[in-house]
């Protein structure tokens, strides 16, 4: 037996796509909720959330994800950026001041950033981006993370229960299905990035 190529339309791909992301921030919230502390799941889900415009449920996730890790730059950084999404200026420059404090210091991606667009015009935040080298080319491209498709984020997120034979052949299905091209990811902090 030979394996087909399915043709889909683009139309067809970008729905498929998003019912992807739909599917696997249902596995996630439901990951979250039997393991609160899971902070792999807690980022991908806020990534997934973000991705799919759904900004205020978001915006939860990464004041969780502060909560369990305040000293994170990285958190605060999404933080920031989720508070800028549902138009909170003033709180997203107090927690991007604060991602700077704790040595967040990549001022290119944050200058590029499309989630803080609100805050291209302000003073504070043109001030906070002449703090720090520009360190964005060693960095992994946060639309790179995306290419990772439903299936390995679920993987990541989920840890051992992704090694279920089952689920690895459903992950695998679920990215085939939607197109999205797997690539693997060195280290499990990389998916925190936006």
């Amino acid at each position: 037996m030979t394996e087909e190529t399915l043709s889909l339309s683009e139309s067809t791909r970008t729905r498929l796509d998003r019912m992807g992301l739909e599917f696997l921030a249902e596995v996630l919230g439901l990951e979250v909720r039997d393991r609160p502390g899971n902070a792999a799941a807690l980022v991908t889900l806020g990534m997934v959330l973000t991705q799919l415009g759904r900004y205020p449920e978001g915006l939860e996730v990464d004041r969780r994800l502060v909560e369990l890790a305040p000293g994170d730059a990285t958190a605060r950084y999404n933080l920031a950026c989720s508070l800028c999404l549902t138009g909170d200026r003033d709180g997203a420059l107090d927690q991007l001041e604060e991602a700077l404090r704790l040595g967040y210091d990549d001022a290119g991606h944050m200058a590029a950033d499309p989630d803080l667009a609100l805050l291209r015009g302000e003073p504070r935040f043109q001030a906070m981006l002449a703090v720090g080298p520009d360190l964005s080319a060693s960095l992994p491209s946060p639309s790179g993370l995306l290419r990772l498709g439903p299936g390995r984020l679920l993987q990541v997120a989920c840890g051992e229960r992704a090694s279920r034979p089952g689920f690895v052949g459903f992950a695998q299905s679920l990215s085939r299905a939607s197109g999205w091209e797997e690539k693997a990811v060195g280290k499990l902090s990389a998916v925190s990035l936006r």
